[in-house]
């Protein structure tokens, strides 16, 4: 009986000597098995990471989609068909009615790009945003030229006391217009302010009425018999079949090249390639013939 007893003690100790050594090897598998998973999704993570990043570089990308606004859009439409004709790239057009929106589609990756704004006003955006918008690659795409029209009279000289002026209400515009007017002695501003608005406007000799509309409407503002004169860019007032070499007074060269246009993107996108694809087309020789056909030396080329 006694030599029974010890048999059975030791197929009991061999029992649970055998289970302790099994719970080990299960944990090491389990955990060898948590460290390929974790691996495998480390893997794909990076794999991911370098085709987001392939993607921003422009790298394998198939379509450019352009944010604009009414007044580009002709011109977008011209880039666009360059763009198709001599690369691998298609282009989707996205037009807003304001210069709002098109900065928003680019920050919130609804568009690669936009065209429709000069330097000052992107710069002004996205200081005033805190955002990281940008030129890409620091090069401008052309100057415009902008001036005073009217068909009341033929001179600045002319325009009489209590006169009305139009010009755009919007930020970029306003800028314009006021320095213009500024440049050309009829009103003096606030030293320093960028975009200024009509309390910047410190002296006024011939009691001006300084009269902001919708940019839309500017141009046909000329035809009001109780508007005297409208400052406008020419390639506005050409788009509304009007001559734009028939201003009473230009901006000067100085003043037009603080506000060359420019291509906006998101800061990380600034030296995108595909970018590179979207300046050729709005600088290459057939849209610059294009430039002058339809808008009559208003916009000027930046040379390259």
């Amino acid at each position: 009986m006694k030599r029974v007893l010890i048999m059975m003690v030791l197929v009991i100790a061999l029992f649970i000597t055998g289970c302790s050594n099994t719970v080990p090897a299960q944990k090491e598998e389990t955990t060898q098995a948590a460290e390929e998973k974790t691996e495998a999704a480390t893997t794909e993570k990076e794999e991911t990471t370098e085709a987001e990043k392939t993607e921003a570089t422009g790298q394998d990308k198939n379509v450019i989609r352009i944010a604009t606004n009414g007044t580009h859009a002709k011109i977008v439409e011209e880039a666009k068909k360059h763009i198709e004709s001599n690369t691998d790239y298609t282009v989707e057009i996205i037009v807003f009615d304001d210069v709002i929106q098109p900065n928003i589609a680019v920050l919130e990756s609804s568009a690669d790009c936009n065209f429709f704004q000069h330097e000052p006003y992107l710069k002004s955006y996205a200081k005033e945003h805190n955002v990281d918008l940008a030129m890409w690659n620091d090069k401008p795409i052309y100057a415009l030229e902008f001036g005073i029209y009217s068909d009341k009279v033929k001179s600045i000289e002319e325009l009489k006391d209590g006169a009305q002026i139009v010009f755009g209400r919007d930020p970029s515009n306003r800028a314009i217009a006021l320095h213009f007017l500024e440049e050309q002695g009829l009103i003096k501003l606030q030293e320093g302010v960028e975009f200024p608005e009509l309390l910047d406007v410190i002296e006024n000799p011939k009691n001006l009425r300084l009269t902001e509309v919708d940019i839309t409407a500017v141009a046909h503002s000329i035809e009001d018999p109780e508007v005297d004169a409208i400052v406008i860019m020419g390639f506005s007032i050409a788009g509304a079949g009007k001559d734009p070499s028939t201003a009473i007074a230009f901006g000067s060269d100085e003043l037009i090249s603080r506000f060359v246009s420019v291509l906006g993107v998101k800061g990380e996108d600034k030296d995108a390639e595909w970018g590179q694809a979207v300046y050729d087309a709005l600088t290459s020789d057939e849209l610059n013939a294009y430039y002058e056909e339809h808008y009559k030396g208003s916009i000027r080329p930046v040379k390259k």
